[in-house]
């Protein structure tokens, strides 16, 4: 304190003494510093005025600032306080700034739009409104002594309140931007109703570095009611590093519900650093809540995005009740979930990427969805596993209607290098514990890509499990001239189940590629299956797979099985099905079985193997099972070699065949055989015979002789 005293004695006078006091930035230490002055934009009081707050001083290190009467702070020099708070706890507020290289520093928080755990409490309704835009400041600095957050639109309310948050903060052209420890924004809590709505802009920025969480449109940890809209948008934000994860969209309800909206939007980045996991859509619910989650990320132009655990694009998770054999323990759900990447050269996870992913437990139930685009990268990689759809329960299911889903799809379009996964790539497969049903719904495109490397399997339809599992699971892949699966590629393939019948329905689609399976570890090399199932003693599977694949090449380091029905169950509706689609290509493996049965298992087994212009080279045995189907097409005269020339016919070559099942042989692309044509489809040592043989009718009295 500055103490000025004048003292002045005339004697003789009737004159008294006096003094002259004057305060000088003087608070109180940790006296907040409370806005007075009600003006907005051209009336707005300036932040630096002692006049325009109560008590007379301006906000310091150790002062809170609170703009909570309507009115409007311009800031015009440097602002340090201990904390800063905008339209809060039933408040509005306007903070402006633009005025070019003032700093901005807080000890602690910096809130926008919030309401309080203890503030919205009773039969009460409070509404909170704050603004906060700062342009081409210096810096914004937030917990200079390692606490503090960036709070933006949050909500709580507790025993029966209503609280509505709406927050909107801006940053634009700020080289340096540091919180040290959460973003928040749009974040509803507590145990009533709660409606949080945050918007957070950040352009031109260098540098923005988050100490912990970054958490977007996340309802609460509670019981209760809560909403939570919270968006993040961004252009010419050079480098964005989160210490922690960065959740767009978080929803978990402990027994009433908990919904979030949330969108992130990046354009014309550098590099998006998160260190955590990256959640876009996630919800957990128990206790009979009801948890749903709605998100979107768009990145737009960006140098790279790197995430060192997991990327989660509409993901579903359940936390147990006790006991055990309570209530249904919760619905948790992802809507319209969406990630889409476009133009971002090279993006790295450091653990799993999964799109449209529920796992539950117990008697919860589930429903995810997600979707996962990227288009135009330089290369794409992924440590472990890709799961595109992919469901699974654990535990002990008694509630009726215990179910879980997830629907996922992905399209990689357009990367020159390489796209890597580190372990399995697994589209539409699902597990169920007893008494519960899942169903998984997965679609990979894969178009114009340099190198698709999966380290271990490749699995589209796949299901297991002692309850019902469904899963329908489609893969495309077009122009990736080099696809390297370490291990093995199963489509359609079903494990029994004991308190019902598994079904796994997959589809595999390649053009234009050329592919190599299995041969990854020379001890143990993989195999492509087709439509097989495997069924122990007592329970019930059915595995129906296609393989289609068109002007390309595929090398398969063990076996190809289609339609294989294994493992002793009786149980006649068992099922396998395979169907093996050649088109202007050509294939080669140790082995080929088609509609085999062992383990005298009960139930059917259907493969087919159709060919147009292809060669089939296999260095072992062809079996060919009762069911089985053999198609041939003839184009010309000349034997295939998988090019794809015109005037080819298809044609397996094997060292030994076992015949059985039936013939089917086609003329394609308008050729008519003359007289003396001969085409030797089938070579090797051959045993056994074709059930049914079937050739096209020729004209001008000629016929086949086999």
């Amino acid at each position: 304190m500055v103490k000025v005293t004048s003292k002045l004695l005339f004697w003789g006078c009737q004159m008294t003494a006096f003094a002259v006091l004057a305060f000088v930035n003087s608070p109180a230490s940790g006296q907040p510093a409370v806005w007075t002055n009600t003006g907005t934009g051209p009336t707005a009081g300036i932040w630096s005025n002692p006049g325009n707050w109560n008590p007379a001083f301006v906000p310091t290190s150790l002062s809170a600032a609170q703009i909570n009467n309507g009115g409007e702070a311009k800031v015009t020099s440097n602002v340090s306080a201990s904390r800063i708070e905008v339209g809060k706890n039933g408040g509005n507020g306007i903070l402006t700034s633009t005025t070019p290289g003032v700093t901005f520093t807080t000890r602690a928080d910096f809130d926008t739009g919030e309401i309080g755990g203890t503030v919205a409490t009773g039969p009460i309704t409070v509404t909170s409104n704050g603004t906060t835009t700062i342009t081409d400041a210096a810096s914004l600095v937030l917990g200079t002594t390692g606490f503090g957050e960036l709070d933006v639109g949050q909500a709580n309310a507790t025993l029966g309140a209503t609280a509505n948050s709406t927050g909107v903060f801006t940053i634009e052209r700020v080289p340096t931007v540091q919180v040290a420890e959460n973003v928040e924004v749009g974040q509803a809590g507590g145990t009533a109703t709660a409606n949080g709505d945050g918007t957070l802009t950040a352009n031109n920025i260098s540098t923005f570095d988050v100490g912990k969480l970054f958490n977007l449109g996340v309802a609460g940890n509670s019981n209760g009611v809560r909403n939570a809209t919270g968006a993040f948008n961004s252009s010419f934000l050079n480098q964005l590093t989160v210490q922690d994860d960065f959740v767009v969209g978080g929803a978990f309800s402990g027994g009433n519900q908990g919904i979030s909206n949330a969108s992130a939007n990046f354009f014309d980045a550098g590099t998006i650093d998160v260190l955590g996991n990256l959640h876009v859509g996630f919800a957990t619910a128990k206790g009979g809540g009801t948890a749903q989650a709605t998100a979107t990320l768009d990145i737009q132009r960006a140098n790279a995005l790197q995430v060192t655990s997991q990327f989660n694009i509409g993901r579903v998770s359940s936390e147990p009740v006790l006991p055990i054999g309570s209530a249904i323990s919760g619905q948790a759900t992802t809507l319209s979930t969406s990630a889409t990447l476009t133009d971002v050269a090279n993006i790295t996870v450091g653990s799993g990427l999964f799109v449209g992913r529920a796992f539950t437990g117990d008697n919860a139930r589930g429903n995810a969805n997600g979707t996962l685009t990227i288009d135009t990268a330089t290369s794409l990689t992924v440590s472990t596993d890709l799961d595109i759809g992919q469901t699974g329960t654990t535990g002990t299911a008694t509630s009726v209607g215990v179910s879980t889903s997830g629907t996922g799809n992905v399209t990689l379009r357009n990367i020159t290098g390489t796209v890597g996964i580190g372990g399995d790539i697994d589209v539409g497969t699902t597990g169920s514990a007893n008494n519960t049903t899942t169903q998984g719904d997965g679609t990979l495109l894969v178009v114009d890509v340099g190198v698709l490397d999966i380290a271990v399997d490749l699995d589209i339809g796949q299901v297991s499990g002692a309850g019902q599992s469904t899963s329908v699971g489609k893969a495309s892949i077009f122009s990736t001239s080099n696809v390297v699966i370490g291990d093995d590629i199963d489509v359609g393939f079903a494990s029994g189940s004991t308190s019902g019948t598994n079904s796994g329905n997959g589809t595999l689609f390649v053009s234009s590629s050329t592919v190599s399976i299995g041969f990854a570890d020379p001890l143990f090399p993989g195999s492509l299956h087709l439509g097989n199932a495997s069924a122990a003693l007592g329970t019930g599977a059915q595995g129906q797979g296609v393989g289609t694949f068109v002007r390309s090449s595929i090398s398969v380091a063990k076996s190809i099985t289609v339609g294989k029905l294994t493992g002793g169950s009786t149980t006649p509706t068992n099922s396998s099905q395979g169907s093996l689609t050649l088109i202007d290509s050509e294939i080669s493996a140790l082995s080929l079985e088609v509609a085999t049965v062992l383990d005298l298992s009960g139930g059917s087994s259907d493969g087919t193997v159709h060919l147009e212009s292809s060669l089939a080279t296999i260095a072992g045995p062809l079996t060919l099972g009762p069911n089985s189907i053999l198609e041939f097409g003839l184009a010309g005269t000349t034997k295939a070699d998988g090019t794809g020339f015109a005037g080819q016919f298809s044609a397996i070559d094997a060292t030994t065949a076992t015949l059985d099942g039936d013939l089917n042989v086609f003329l394609t692309d308008g050729f008519i055989p003359t007289a003396g044509d001969s085409f030797q489809i089938i070579s090797g040592t051959v045993t056994g015979t074709f059930d049914l043989v079937d050739f096209p009718v020729l004209p001008g009295g000629l016929s086949w002789d086999i």
